[in-house]
């Protein structure tokens, strides 16, 4: 069949609808007249209305009339033309008959009517898109004539609020236009690809006809053929069958046309799949982009992707796929055919895997403050070492009852105060630690208890301690400070009394593992805190250990007793949790490794004269720390050197080699660390005496160098007088570890 007997089928087929949906667009006509009218009688002259009114109707008699007579004549596809132009004259009147509304009909002193009168207009030309999409010409001969005299009346009328209107009704008609050009496009498409199959279902046809006379000369064959066919056919449908992807083709509108045995795991019975549109087995998540889906293959030829499949039992799952735009030999679009794989264990390992790097950003972000606080904390000793040194200076230096003596007492206590300030920044920096040995937690956690729970009678305290624990390698003041910290942030959440429970029990180094993935491998000891106090939201229990955190006022709490806590079982090699509910109360569980030996044990530093250093070579970056110290070194009978650096220090001590009985060494300098500074100085002198001084503490760096033979430690703040002790026990032959 050519192709202008074939657009004549098409065109035809399109009259024919255009004829078959006029009925219901007549009705809805009508209706639309007689709201207008009974909208209109109170503000346009009854006469205008009446006339109108009485045309409208005539015109809708004659165009049923035309419906009517079409019907009964069942007209050929050669006067299918005929009768579209017949057809086209009618829809124009009709489209002037309702234009001519914003002439005759149009409220001049009723804008709420105006309103009306445009809304209904524009409902006229919707309701014309539904049914008239057959043809846009027959859609564009009753809108404009319709609603393009409002247009005019709308810019003949001063006023902003007039120009937008005009400017939205002209927007309305060239969407409706649009819209109605891709649907009568789409229409066409359908009638063609129709009228296709049906020429593709002849041509089989009479090539059948032919293969069948050829065959009955030809039985044999034919026979071998169909033989060789059936194996062909088996083999294919074995490997469409058995191949573990899953396998699909659907039509352009989505019904499925054949599906695999794959499916069969969802809970899908295939022969139950074809003829079932595609959205019934989408996940309602992507339902609604199935459409978009279609968009893509048609205009581009293929797409690929996610998507999410919902089983008969009700689970979602997730499958990559991609499909493929089958065309005849037309190049005309005709059906889909593709394939997906099953990703949702890939998904799910991929949502895993960016949990733990959460944890693990957490787990930095955490690391990186403490080593701010710990930075904050050593210079803030440096600062309160200068304002305690020249305290106790000031005090040598006044008369007992002297006016400025309660004055320097209280600058020593505040300084005193700020040194329990900076040992908390310590604490959460993991720096913290001055003595580590083996530790019952179940005795820290009674004494502890008890101690507490003599200052809180309003809380009841209850133990829970399981027996044969193994013991922690730890630093009982941090531990204990640990434990009474937990104690304090629970009786805060209960400021009205409740009940504290603290819990220890053993748990094994896999089970830990397996909730937390960075712990050690060894055992642990458990220790639970849980309150009945008033509990955490999301967002304040992912802050709970950040430093200078609070949810108490100004001056209630600095919001370090929670990130000290954090410090100190990060610093041991612990772990740390926090679960809690707003109104539920709080658990802390805190997991401290088992001891597997004795902690490191202190260097005694060689014997020494009981007569202590005389010459002291004192060693610091800080200009106020050289100069205060001086002092207070030079007041307990010294004579110093000073140096600024660790390269002057070198320089220094060589120079007076054999002078120097005693070094006091800072351990952060730039250039060159004291660290650094102790071992080329153990080089040049193996027997030189050397007391560490620092803001941090003595846990770290100065551990290490204390055990490669560093005579002492005191760390920053420190009195004249803890100075002084610190010496004594230098001269009397002793190691010492002072934390001032």
């Amino acid at each position: 069949m050519d192709r202008a007997d074939r657009e004549g089928r098409i065109r035809a087929q399109i009259v024919d609808g255009i004829y078959r949906q006029a009925p219901g667009g007549m009705v809805a006509t009508l209706a639309n007249a007689l709201i207008l009218a009974a909208v209109l009688l109170g503000e346009v002259q009854a006469v205008a209305v009446g006339t109108w009114l009485a045309a409208v109707i005539l015109l809708l008699v004659a165009r049923a009339a035309l419906v009517l007579f079409y019907r009964r004549s069942s007209p050929p596809p050669e006067l299918a033309r005929v009768w579209e132009r017949r057809f086209m004259v009618g829809l124009f009147l009709s489209g002037l008959l309702w234009g001519s509304t914003a002439v005759f009909l149009f409220p001049v002193n009723a804008p709420l009517h105006q309103a009306f009168l445009a809304i209904v207009l524009c409902g006229m030309a919707a309701g014309a898109v539904g049914s008239f999409f057959f043809l846009v010409e027959m859609f564009a001969l009753f809108t404009f004539p319709a609603l393009t005299p409002l247009i005019v009346r709308f810019l003949l009328i001063p006023g902003g609020v007039y120009l937008a209107l005009a400017a939205m009704t002209a927007l309305f008609v060239a969407l409706t236009v649009a819209t109605a050009r891709r649907t009568s496009r789409a229409n066409w498409e359908r009638v063609e690809l129709k009228e296709t199959f049906a020429d593709m279902l002849e041509d089989r046809t009479s090539e059948l006809t032919r293969s069948n006379r050829r065959l009955r000369a030809e039985n044999e064959e034919r026979r071998r053929a169909e033989k060789a066919l059936a194996e062909t056919e088996k083999r294919y449908r074995n490997l469409f069958d058995n191949i573990p992807d899953l396998l699909y083709a659907h039509d352009l509108e989505g019904r499925m046309l054949e599906a695999n045995r794959s499916w069969e795991r969802y809970g899908f019975n295939r022969d139950d799949l074809v003829g079932l549109s595609a959205r019934r087995i989408l996940s309602e998540q992507v339902k609604g982009e199935f459409d978009d889906y279609l968009a893509r293959i048609l205009e581009d030829g293929f797409t690929e992707g996610l998507m999410q499949i919902r089983g008969k039992d009700g689970g979602t799952f997730t499958v990559e796929y991609r499909s493929d735009l089958v065309r005849d030999d037309e190049d005309r679009p005709v059906a889909v055919r593709g394939a997906g794989r099953d990703v949702t264990d890939r998904i799910q390992a991929h949502k895993e895997k960016r949990e733990l790097e959460a944890q693990l950003m957490q787990a930095q972000r955490l690391k990186a403050i403490g080593t701010l606080a710990g930075g904050i904390a050593h210079n803030f000793n440096n600062l309160l070492m200068g304002i305690q040194g020249n305290v106790s200076l000031g005090v040598l230096e006044i008369d007992a009852g002297h006016p400025l003596e309660q004055r320097l007492a209280r600058i020593d206590r505040l300084v005193g105060r700020g040194s329990e300030l900076t040992s908390h920044l310590l604490a959460y920096a993991r720096e913290g630690k001055v003595q580590v040995r083996p530790l019952d937690i179940n005795e820290v956690v009674k004494n502890t208890a008890s101690a507490f729970g003599e200052t809180r009678k309003e809380m009841r305290v209850h133990l829970d301690l399981a027996e044969g624990l193994g013991l922690v390698e730890a630093d009982l003041s941090q531990i204990r400070q640990a434990v009474l910290n937990l104690c304090i942030n629970a009786a805060e959440a209960m400021p009205g009394g409740g009940e504290l429970r603290i819990r220890t029990r053993g748990r094994r180094g896999d089970e830990v593992r397996e909730a937390r993935p960075d712990a050690k491998h060894c055992d642990y000891v458990k220790m639970t805190i849980l309150d009945t106090g008033v509990g955490m939201d999301q967002e304040t229990m992912a802050r709970v250990f950040d430093p200078f955190f609070t949810t108490k006022g100004v001056g209630q709490g600095t919001g370090l007793g929670l990130a000290s806590v954090h410090g100190i079982v990060e610093s041991h090699g612990g772990l740390i949790e926090v679960d809690s509910e707003v109104g539920r109360g709080t658990r802390f569980d805190v997991y401290l490794p088992v001891a597997v030996g004795r902690g490191r044990e202190g260097k005694l530093m060689e014997e020494q004269t009981k007569h202590g250093p005389r010459t002291v070579l004192l060693v610091d970056d800080e200009p106020i720390i050289v100069e205060v110290g001086e002092q207070m070194l030079g007041s307990l009978g010294f004579r110093v050197f000073t140096a600024g650096s660790g390269r002057e220090a070198l320089k220094v001590y060589e120079r007076y080699a054999g002078e120097i009985d005693l070094v006091v060494l800072d351990m952060i300098m730039p250039d060159m660390s004291g660290g650094e500074t102790f071992d080329r100085l153990k080089e040049a002198d193996p027997g030189v005496r050397v007391l560490l001084s620092s803001g941090y503490s003595i846990d770290g760096e100065a551990r290490e160098i204390l055990d490669r033979g560093c005579s002492g430690f005191i760390q920053k703040p420190f009195r004249l007088s803890d100075l002084s002790d610190v010496l004594d026990e230098l001269m009397a032959g002793g190691e010492t570890d002072s934390q001032a």
